[in-house]
Order: C-alpha cells, then structure tokens, then sequence
C-alpha cells in the first residue's frame, strides 16, 4: 500500500507541476505565440475557464508551488533529525535513533514476560520520550510487567548510552501471549526414537 501511495503522490506532483509550467508559459508567452501555446491550455476548457493572463500566472504559480510544498514534505527528514544529541563533561554526544531504538528493543526483550518489543522515539529533544509496542506472555502480572519495564528502559538509557533527560515512557501491550508449554518429561527407560 505504500508503495502504491507513493507512486500515486509522484504522478499527482508531476502532473501538477506540468500544469502549473503550461498555466505560467501560457499567462507570460501564450498571447505572443498563441498558435504554439501549451496543449495543455491553448484552446482548452482550462483555457476558457481562466480567460487573462493574470489568472493564468496565479494558478500556474500557485500549482508549482503547491508541487514544490508536497515534494518537500514527502522528504525524510534531515539528517540532524535522526541522531539523539546530549552534552557531557567531554562535549556532545549524539547517538543515532535507529541505535536507540535496537538497543530498547533488545532490553525490553530482556524483561521477565515480555516476549517480543518494538521499540519508537516519539521526541529526540530533551527530554526524550519512547514508545515501546509488547507482547507479553500469559500468566504474568501486567501492569507491574510494564512498570518493571518501563524503570528497566528508564536505567538503560541513563547508565548505559548517558542520556539523563528522559520524559515519558509508554507501553502498549499489543498481545499477550498464550503461555509457555510445560516441558515434557522423558521416560529414561525408553529411547527418544522409540515410537509410542
């Protein structure tokens, strides 16, 4: 589906910006060369509908502009963006959000009950707020699962990447998961290969 939004925002950014150069040639050059005006708008209903040249340049600029807009929000954000910055007695440090999420994912996979994390940064600035997505195995207690969780994400971010100006950090758990299986006892009388 994104991949079909994204083909569907490109064709929609170039048709507007091939509109808005035919509105713009046609407003500034069309009553000098009307007979190799734009096709788009020679002797078109667009044409028609936008009689002077003056509200020929307003749309035609207004639909480049509008182009130019969605192009530059379609794009990922800078690279300063991506990197969580803090100062220490050496300097600044900055770690990468990717990082930071891998590692939180990895910690919250660590906590008694918790099967599978994915971890989010919903603010890299001070103070840094996460989001953190769980399943959670049955049989375990789950709000003080997430409370165990939450400290534990809390203490890994401050001890062991430095980042001290932390705010909120929230769980959802998205599944709880069926529990584990008891393990089977083997008969030590009987071969494994031994059919029942």
């Amino acid at each position: 589906m994104k991949a079909l939004h994204a083909i569907l925002g490109v064709l929609l950014f170039f048709l507007a910006l091939a509109m808005g150069a035919c509105l713009l040639y046609d407003g500034v050059i069309g009553g000098v060369f009307a007979g190799t005006s734009c096709l788009l708008t020679g002797d078109s209903l667009v044409s028609r509908v936008l009689v002077g040249p003056v509200s020929r340049l307003c749309a035609g600029f207004g639909l480049v502009l509008a182009a130019l807009a969605f192009a530059a929000t379609a794009m990922p954000a800078s690279r300063r963006a991506r990197y969580i910055s803090y100062e220490n007695k050496g300097g600044t440090v900055s770690v990468s959000v990717k990082a930071v999420t891998d590692y939180l994912a990895r910690c919250a996979s660590g906590v008694p009950g918790v099967e599978r994390a994915e971890a989010h940064i919903t603010s890299i600035r001070p103070p840094v707020e996460a989001l953190l997505n769980v399943r959670v195995r049955a049989g375990m207690n789950v709000p003080e699962t997430c409370i165990i969780l939450q400290q534990h994400v809390r203490s890994s971010l401050v001890d062991n990447l430095g980042i001290a100006d932390i705010g909120s950090v929230r769980v959802n758990v998205t599944e709880i998961l069926a529990p584990e299986p008891p393990p089977k006892v083997r008969n030590s009388d009987r071969p494994e290969w031994h059919n029942e």
